[in-house]
């Protein structure tokens, strides 16, 4: 036997006894993984779970597969602390490759999971079902000192099937549960090895229908995930049910959708998020308030394009915002808040504080701010109704075929949008917007035209204020706002014109106009806030009307009109308006109308600076033959610290208004013409004013029988105040203080023209301006010597006077009373004269003498009686003869025996009176 077959001899023993130990070893590696481990690994693994995640976990059972490298675990349960489960799969198969070693990489050929499930509940007191398994997953571990780096590993293929998860809303009154399944997950060729990608794939599936979709690229090392994701279907109805219980609105209807691809990855160690072509709509949305039917806000379609994003440098951006076909209904409540900003706005607050109360995350330092912009803004047939129910009969304006476009809008500094709005108001109404505005600073110029706007809507407003009703009229204005957002002291501006058109008011007792305009136009308008001022350069009235009615019962139209209701603690109080009207008397028997025409009238340097006055000028006509003018200034702000004005009236008809001077002065009227000319300045509240009224040609008609008729000689009144010419001219002065409940201006001026009347009845003769050198109180008396009845010459000159005046004024009558002294006539008519006269005392002589003529000889009264009548008839002869005078206007009446007053010659006294 050769050496080489002893060694080969000697081998073989060995071969055999080697291949006995490895294929031992593998008969014991194959049992112990297919039956030893798995029983072994069960319950460590149950242990370990449950002491990591603090809940009890069960495995039905784990399968290995020493031989294909492969492990089964199936039915893995994680239970809640009330022992119901909350988590867990069907089965998880992960199948390792040998060629790990080879590769010198761990590497799964296929890890998938069959049902896995989760169930995430919001609990009553607020907190989720999983708060301590976060709270223990959250524990911050101790930061490593040196940067380790990631085990090698591959992951070929990843598959998780048939998912479900589940969430439980148990906050409110009635719990609520969302599940979306199937879920399915894919993911290949994931690994840590460097500056490799795998691709992923999640798709879910809502209760209500909604799907979700993920897929991308995923990168571990580094660590970056690039993909895009999908919704679809998501109902906010359904969303909304979460919310019940904290909200007071509901939402109907409404379906989103959203899309866009993304990237996360971490740069020098940071967080970078973005986002890219995001795309999100909302369709057929709609909200009522709880409980009710009525639809608050109907958005069919709303969509926000190109959404770009970054979390590095913090930015937004939007390609394209567009939104059509809106609804919405609101109204302004009696307290004076919108409805739907008392529905929405304390809810969202609410939201917002629950979460804030619910975060646990550390105050945080200011960052650096968020910049967006969005490139376009379109907004297209919104229409919108508001209602203001603060007022008795609520105002309802529509908005229609709203649109609206913004170009470039961002909050970078200095950056501005482009805005262009449109829209109608009232079917027939326009406004149009353009312009620009800006964010950062808070800035915007705008131009603003608005066409049409019809002023009928807004009666309920003049309802409060007023008893007319507006037929026609609209306003049109052209103008540009802008407004500057200065720190702490932000201006707005309006500057501009406005025009209205066409306005009709009737009142509401007949229903007839009694104002119309047809043109009203304020030019150069410079409106501020903050500070408030206001100015107008011009105010043009062309062609305004008005019909003034006094009816049977007295009322008159106007004052009803604006004569709005007065609160009790108002009583007694009276402004200037109030006052002036007051000058009317309102009780009038008989209808009366008359029509009042501006036909110019301008307002130059309108303001609301105190110290700048506005200059005004009115023309115009009434009943198109008067003419009214009137000029001045005034302080627009406040017309008691400062107005002036003149005021004309010429050639004003006084016979239609002769029901109310039959009704008031008891006398209708024939004939005459009315002119005023009146000044009025008020001052700090001081009023000064002059009233010069002038009537020409005043003729008196028949008399009229009225209970409310002047207690005064009316007839008499207006025969003495007329001049040679035929005219009445009574001048009035006022002077006051009006904010003095005592100072009443109409009152004022009519107790001064019924003074002028009374002082004429009392008075008449003293009313009589001078004639031929004789003042009107001399021509009362015609003096005779004593004892005598013949005129002398002074008695001739008064009586040619007295007989001119007289056939002026035909209307007067003249009573003739005759008179003769018990003392001086008897005196001279017995013949006897004092013996002992002292000089310059010729009648105390005369009355001492009379004492002694008186004891020895009786009086005989029937003698001067006769004295008077002769006295009286020569008067009225001469009047009458030699006057010219018509004789049936001369009246002899019963003569007067007596003593006369000292000094007096005996004497005849004339009467006035008008017939």
């Amino acid at each position: 036997m050769t050496q080489n077959q002893k060694k080969k001899k000697s081998a073989i023993p060995l071969i055999k006894k080697s291949s006995f130990i490895l294929i031992s070893l593998f008969i014991l590696y194959v049992i112990t993984g297919f039956w030893v481990v798995p029983p072994l690994l069960k319950p460590r693994l149950e242990n370990e779970l449950s002491s990591q995640i603090g809940r009890k976990v069960t495995i039905e059972a784990i399968k290995l597969n020493p031989l294909a490298l492969s492990s089964t675990t199936t039915n893995l349960t994680i239970y809640e602390i009330d022992g119901d489960p909350f988590a867990g799969f069907e089965e998880l198969f992960v199948d390792a490759q040998l060629s790990s070693i080879v590769k010198w990489a761990v590497t799964f050929k296929e890890i998938r999971l069959l049902a896995p499930f989760g169930v995430l509940k919001l609990l009553p007191d607020k907190k989720l079902n999983i708060d301590d398994i976060l709270t223990k997953f959250s524990r911050p571990k101790p930061t490593p000192d040196q940067k380790t780096e990631l085990p090698p590993a591959v992951i070929a293929k990843l598959q998780v099937k048939d998912g479900k998860f589940t969430v439980e809303d148990l906050i409110g009154t009635e719990p609520i549960h969302e599940t979306v399944s199937p879920i399915t997950f894919n993911l290949e060729n994931l690994s840590t090895l460097k500056e490799r990608q795998g691709a992923y794939k999640f798709v879910g599936v809502g209760s209500s229908g909604d799907q979700y979709q993920l897929d991308g690229q995923l990168s571990v090392n580094p660590v970056r995930v690039q993909g895009s994701f999908s919704t679809t279907g998501n109902n906010l109805s359904q969303f909304w049910k979460h919310l019940k219980d904290q909200v007071s609105f509901q939402i109907i209807k409404g379906t989103t959708r959203a899309s866009g691809n993304y990237t996360l990855e971490f740069i020098d160690d940071t967080l970078d998020v973005k986002l890219h072509n995001g795309k999100f709509e909302l369709k057929d949305f709609q909200l009522t308030e709880k409980g009710k039917d009525k639809i608050l806000i109907s958005l069919p379609s709303f969509s926000v394009q190109g959404i770009s994003a970054d979390l590095r440098t913090r930015e937004i951006t939007v390609k394209m915002v567009n939104t059509a076909d809106a609804r919405i209904e609101s109204w302004l409540a009696p307290d004076g808040t919108f409805h739907l900003q008392r529905l929405l706005l304390p809810d969202l607050q609410k939201l917002l504080e629950l979460k804030n109360t619910s975060s646990t995350e550390p105050e945080t330092t200011a960052s650096r701010p968020w910049y967006a912009a969005i490139n376009k803004i379109e907004v297209t047939n919104w229409g919108a109704a508001i209602e203001d129910r603060t007022l008795p009969k609520p105002a309802r304006f529509t908005f229609n075929d709203i649109k609206v476009t913004v170009d470039n809008l961002g909050n970078k500094k200095n950056v501005k949008a482009t805005v262009g709005i449109a829209l109608q108001i009232n079917q027939a109404g326009t406004v149009k917007v353009d312009g620009s505005a800006g964010i950062d600073p808070p800035m915007a110029d705008l131009k603003v035209f608005c066409d049409k706007i019809a002023l009928k809507p807004f009666q309920p407003y003049v309802d409060t204020a007023a008893n007319a009703q507006i037929a026609t009229g609209s306003i049109r204005s052209k103008g540009r706002i802008i407004y500057q957002g200065k720190e702490g002291q932000p201006q707005i501006r309006y500057q501009g014109e406005l025009r209205l058109d066409g306005l009709e008011i009737k009142d509401r007792l007949q229903t007839k106009d009694f104002i119309k305009l047809a043109q009203f136009k304020t030019s150069g308008i410079v409106i501020d806030l903050l500070p408030n001022r206001l100015h107008a350069a011009k105010v043009l009235i062309n062609k305004p009307q008005a019909r003034v009615t006094i009816d049977q019962d007295g009322t008159v139209n106007v004052v009803h009109a604006f004569a709005p209701v007065q609160k009790k603690d108002q009583e007694g109080k009276k402004n200037l308006l109030q006052r002036l009207i007051n000058f009317i008397i309102l009780q009038i028997k008989g209808p009366y109308t008359t029509h009042l025409e501006i036909t110019k009238g301008t307002v130059k340097g309108l303001s609301s600076d105190p110290s700048i006055r506005a200059d005004f000028k009115i023309e115009g006509n009434i009943d198109q033959s008067a003419i009214i003018e009137s000029a001045g200034q005034m302080n627009p702000m406040n017309a008691l610290q400062y107005t002036k004005v003149d005021f004309s009236l010429k050639d004003f008809d006084l016979i239609p208004v002769s029901p109310y001077s039959g009704n008031y002065v008891g006398y209708k009227i024939a004939q005459g013409k009315l002119h005023l000319k009146l000044k009025y300045r008020v001052d700090d509240d001081r009023v000064d004013g002059d009233n010069s009224i002038y009537i020409d040609q005043l003729t008196l008609g028949e008399k009229v029988d009225s209970p409310d008729a002047l207690k005064l000689p009316v007839a008499l009144g207006v025969a003495l105040l007329k001049d040679d010419n035929g005219r009445i001219t009574l001048q009035v002065p006022v002077n006051g203080n009006i904010k003095d409940p005592k100072c009443d201006i109409g009152k004022a001026i009519i107790s001064a023209l019924t003074g002028k009347i009374d002082d004429a009845g009392n008075s008449p003769f003293s009313t009589i301006t001078e004639i031929d050198g004789f003042k009107g109180e001399e021509l009362r008396f015609i003096e005779f010597e004593s004892g005598l009845s013949e005129l002398n010459e002074r008695a001739t000159k008064k009586l040619n006077a007295l007989a001119k005046f007289l056939n002026e004024r035909t209307v007067l009558t003249l009573g003739i009373e005759g008179t003769a002294d018990r003392q001086m006539d008897w005196t001279s008519m017995s013949g006897e004269q004092a013996k002992k006269e002292k000089p310059g005392n010729r009648q105390e002589a005369a009355r001492a003498e009379q004492k002694d003529l008186t004891n020895s000889q009786a009086i005989d009264d029937k003698q001067l009686e006769q004295l008077a009548q002769t006295r009286a008839g020569q008067v009225k002869a001469y009047l009458t003869q030699r006057g010219n005078v018509d004789e049936q206007r001369v009246q002899l009446k019963p003569v007067q025996i007596k003593y006369a007053p000292n000094g007096d010659y005996g004497r005849v006294e004339l009467f006035l009176s008008a017939r």
